[in-house]
């Protein structure tokens, strides 16, 4: 039992002797003071300018420094009006040291008023998580507001808008024939050739939302559920949001869901329509139709608008077909024949079109611009020649574009090679392109005018026997 008791005794004093061991240790590092965590210093933080319009940048300059521990993260954010415009990370060269001097973009958020009062913070974070916020005020954010805005769809037609009268942020466009629902972008600013240019705003479709966006940005998806197609548009540059007018189709309109035939030429598509036409008829055209990259054959038909075309010819049954992947509408009738039509078949012409062979053979792998042979099977195996006076004729043909390729060919008066018309018979004036004494021939090798793909109008007078051949350009 004694050894029992001294052992709880030595117990309860080695006990005791650690608990003041304890406490004077406590009370030493409360002598020496609390551990102090160590924080960035932001020496100094300027913006400029102070007053500024969303959408544009400011610059940004600071020092920021840490003596103890690495910085490990730079934050820049923007307030307006007591809402979050923008939070960025600024990137770290240094860690103790670090010198900024960025250009910092602002961007324009919808609902965001005039003259904002803006606020700029700058949080710099060390390793130890240590945290030191540095913010500006009195800063001012302007809304911008444009002469015109443009919208442009994704098969390329542009739309100016231009601001309603009376208000600051609607733009509009009217007399439009849109389709119902298509997909767009807005854009401040375009190039010469009408693509939008991302040096200016550019509105999209991000998460759902009309948003300003750069070039991996969305299209707008535009829908209207009364009327036949978009007749206006008005763009809110505030709310981010399209406001549309609609329209019903007229009688005698062009529209592609009217073209109610396929017809498949040597593995091409070309959608059919038959319509009777008028003389100087002016007709509104919609859709992939109204598109400023469709060629309508220019021996039939004027653009007299960017939804509007005239018809030249003579008043009549017609058949109109469209090829969209030539983008071009050419014409056909039944039976053509002298004296109101010539015919030309051969090798290498083609009705007019603006799409490359890059383009064309995207579509139709394998396939020439050109597109003629000798024969009359279909409308692309000849080439129609509208009565344009007493015994005149007028066609509009591309010819070839590679290097040692030629046209041959030869007009006759109807389908049945009904007295052909020989090129020694024919004084040519004009481009002197065509040879030959018997087909009329276009080379294209080193020495001929001919090298390039291109369009001419030729004009045969049978009266007098001459042929006249311009360039023409789309």
């Amino acid at each position: 039992m004694k050894i029992i008791y001294k052992s709880i005794f030595r117990i309860c004093i080695l006990f005791a002797a650690f608990v003041t061991i304890t406490m004077f240790s406590s009370c030493e590092q409360k002598d020496y003071g609390e551990f102090i965590l160590p924080l960035p210093v932001i020496e100094t933080f300027q913006v400029s300018p102070q007053t500024f319009t969303f959408g544009d940048n400011i610059q940004l300059t600071a020092k920021i420094s840490d003596p103890e521990v690495d910085i490990i993260s730079l934050n820049v954010s923007v307030t307006a009006d007591n809402r979050l415009v923008a939070s960025q990370s600024l990137p770290i060269k240094s860690n103790r040291t670090i010198d900024v001097d960025v250009s910092f973009f602002v961007p324009l958020i919808s609902n965001m008023p005039d003259n904002a009062d803006v606020k700029i913070s700058l949080t710099a974070t060390n390793q130890a998580k240590g945290v030191t916020v540095r913010e500006l005020t009195g800063f001012t954010g302007k809304r911008p507001h444009f002469e015109r805005l443009y919208l442009v769809t994704e098969s390329g037609e542009v739309s100016v808008l231009v601001p309603q009268s009376g208000s600051n942020n609607k733009y509009e466009a009217s007399g439009l024939a849109l389709a119902k629902s298509f997909r767009c972008h807005i854009a401040q600013k375009i190039t010469a050739d009408n693509r939008i240019d991302y040096s200016g705003l550019v509105w999209g479709e991000k998460n759902g939302k009309i948003e300003p966006v750069d070039e991996s940005g969305d299209y707008i998806f535009v829908y209207s559920v009364e009327g036949d197609y978009i007749t206006s548009t008005v763009f809110d540059s505030y709310e981010f949001k399209t406001i549309l007018g609609n329209g019903n189709y007229q009688s005698g309109d062009l529209v592609i869901d009217n073209f109610e035939n396929a017809v498949t030429i040597d593995g091409e598509t070309l959608l059919k329509t038959s319509v009777n036409l008028t003389k100087n008829q002016e007709i509104t055209v919609f859709h992939d139709l109204a598109s400023p990259d469709v060629v309508y054959n220019p021996d039939f038909f004027e653009r007299i608008a960017p939804n509007k075309v005239k018809f030249l010819g003579e008043t009549g049954s017609y058949d109109l077909y469209y090829n969209a992947g030539r983008k071009n509408v050419i014409v056909g009738v039944a039976n053509p024949s002298y004296p109101d039509y010539l015919v030309a078949c051969g090798f290498g012409l083609g009705y007019p079109s603006k799409v490359t062979p890059e383009q064309l053979n995207a579509v139709y792998p394998g396939r020439n611009l050109v597109t003629t042979s000798w024969g009359f099977d279909h409308v692309l195996q000849y080439i129609l020649f509208r009565k344009t006076g007493d015994n005149v004729f007028q066609a509009t043909v591309m010819t070839p574009g590679e290097h040692d390729k030629y046209a041959g060919f030869k007009p006759f008066e109807n389908t049945g090679w009904g007295n052909e018309k020989q090129a020694g018979s024919f004084t040519f004036t004009g481009e002197q392109i065509i040879t030959g004494d018997n087909d009329w021939t276009i080379p294209n090798g080193d020495n001929d005018p001919v090298r390039e793909q291109a369009v001419y109008r030729i004009t045969i007078d049978l009266t007098t026997m001459t042929v006249n051949i311009i360039k023409v350009t789309l």
